[in-house]
């Protein structure tokens, strides 16, 4: 990537670096693993695996009345578990997103990394599918599987990164309310965001999400955000609007410093634990290292 523009033809060929990162990559187990696959375990699923006797703590509604009848004792299903379970990625285009003094703006880096981790979850055998969010327009791919899920969401990407309006609302909450609904139970939803503005409203939605699927969530930011340059005064520019920033100030400089990490510490807080993970991806890291690792998260 150049890290300025968004094109679809390298985001396709980021499909073989996926396929050599994933084959490095050490498997999950069996139970774990997102993709076509069948589990030991046995559980509500697509595929029949036998009719047993009834136990105490099996689900009622998989009781076999036919062969109950029959044999005069309770019987019930049971079924192999069911791993193809669907893949969402939630794309931040929001204007924050649109910013990087380092290798590439923090959409660009966002959007890399999302195409790379579809192509490893579709070789696993998962469905994929995604939100691409720019503020004010939301663009949805279902999940689907094989090449022409990936590829479905590859477009929503660049279409997403084309048109963001700078002048929309920056609030999450709509978008993720949005999602809460289309994301099926049981599902992983990886969010790739800056999380600005992350408040009560866009914690309440996340929380939908949580409660019922397994969430990984990039925290993508940019060095500045962490901490300004040495001191001096450094023009920015953002389209034809040119802003003069002075990083002389001291006080200035810790408290910029300390907000960064409150937020950080904030986002690795909510969204570690109860298995959920939770990663940083600055616009200077080698991103190919953390794909790395999240691969294995992912599928």
């Amino acid at each position: 990537m150049d890290g300025v523009h968004l094109e679809l033809t390298s985001l396709i060929q980021l499909r073989q670096m996926a396929h050599q990162l994933a084959a490095r990559a050490p498997r999950t187990s069996v139970k774990t693993h997102a993709g076509a696959e069948l589990s030991r375990a046995l559980g509500r699923g697509l595929d029949f695996a036998e009719v047993r006797e009834y136990k105490a703590g099996d689900d009622i509604r998989m009781i076999d009345w036919k062969v109950t009848a029959r044999s005069g004792t309770a019987h019930t299903k049971l079924f192999h578990e069911d791993h193809e379970k669907p893949i969402y990625f939630f794309v931040d285009y929001r204007q924050s997103m649109h910013f990087g003094t380092q290798k590439a703006l923090k959409s660009v880096l966002a959007a890399n990394m999302a195409a790379l981790l579809a192509w490893s979850a579709q070789r696993g055998g998962s469905r994929v599918g995604g939100m691409v969010f720019d503020g004010q327009k939301s663009f949805e791919t279902k999940p689907a599987g094989g090449q022409k899920g990936v590829l479905q969401f590859l477009h929503s990407l660049v279409n997403g990164h084309r048109v963001t309006d700078q002048n929309a609302p920056t609030s999450l909450s709509r978008a993720l309310q949005r999602l809460s609904h289309l994301v099926h139970t049981g599902s992983t939803v990886v969010f790739l965001s800056d999380f600005f503005g992350f408040g009560h409203e866009t914690q309440t939605c996340l929380n939908r999400l949580r409660q019922h699927n397994r969430c990984i969530a990039v925290h993508i930011c940019d060095l500045l955000e962490s901490q300004l340059p040495p001191p001096g005064r450094y023009a920015m520019g953002h389209g034809q609007q040119i802003t003069i920033l002075n990083s002389a100030d001291p006080k200035q400089r810790v408290e910029h410093h300390q907000r960064f990490q409150q937020h950080q510490d904030k986002m690795r807080k909510y969204f570690s634990g109860s298995g959920h993970y939770f990663v940083e991806l600055c616009t200077k890291d080698d991103w190919l290292e953390t794909a790395r690792q999240l691969i294995r998260h992912v599928g």
